[in-house]
């Protein structure tokens, strides 16, 4: 990007005009065309969302990046510690319920959104604003390229343990079993004549 500087982001930088509306709608037309030519090409692969393992594989694809992000920056890596226990927890509980799977994996990214609402708020940008300032920080050359590649993964697995959390097939032996009011060879009351139906007439 041209309009990306390369030393310390001015304040005049953030300004939203035409370059800068044209560069968020191109990566978000990057992002939103990968993922339409991408999904269904993944759509008849074994690796799908609802396959045995896929919760594992997300746990192990965020551990690997998590401890990758802790090489390059400790700081950065904090950020994905409850998200890597939590993606690899909540997509494969065979006992929660779908709607509080998918909550459970996006409760991994609570620390992430936390600070960049802290960011917004010390610099008094907007939501756009803000999408607008971490484009020039990675256009710009200030996030080195292992780490965006680093959290590119990590919002990968992000969606991937949202996808299985909700696609993942229960388990019918881990369901609760069902019971019933006693023995199982007990017949009822009737069964031992104390009902008027049982006594002899």
């Amino acid at each position: 990007m041209d309009v990306a500087p390369g030393g310390p982001i001015p304040a005049r930088a953030l300004e939203l005009g035409a370059g800068a509306a044209a560069a968020l709608i191109a990566t978000t037309l990057v992002f939103v065309l990968a993922w339409v030519a991408l999904r269904p090409a993944a759509a008849g692969r074994p690796g799908r969302p609802d396959a045995p393992g896929a919760a594992v594989a997300v746990g192990l694809v965020a551990s690997v990046v998590a401890t990758l992000m802790w090489v390059v920056n400790p700081y950065a890596a904090a950020l994905l510690v409850s998200a890597a226990h939590l993606w690899l927890w909540a997509p494969s509980s065979p006992r929660l319920p779908r709607p509080a799977a998918v909550a459970v994996a996006l409760a991994g990214l609570i620390p992430l959104v936390v600070l960049l609402l802290a960011d917004a708020r010390s610099f008094g940008l907007g939501p756009v604003e803000s999408w607008w300032f971490w484009t020039l920080l990675v256009a710009g050359g200030h996030v080195p390229a292992v780490a965006w590649l680093l959290w590119s993964a990590a919002g990968g697995c992000a969606v991937a343990a949202v996808l299985v959390a909700w696609r993942r097939r229960r388990d019918p032996a881990a369901a609760p079993a069902v019971t019933v009011r006693g023995p199982v060879t007990y017949a009822g009351p009737g069964s031992l004549g104390g009902t008027e139906s049982a006594l002899r007439r």
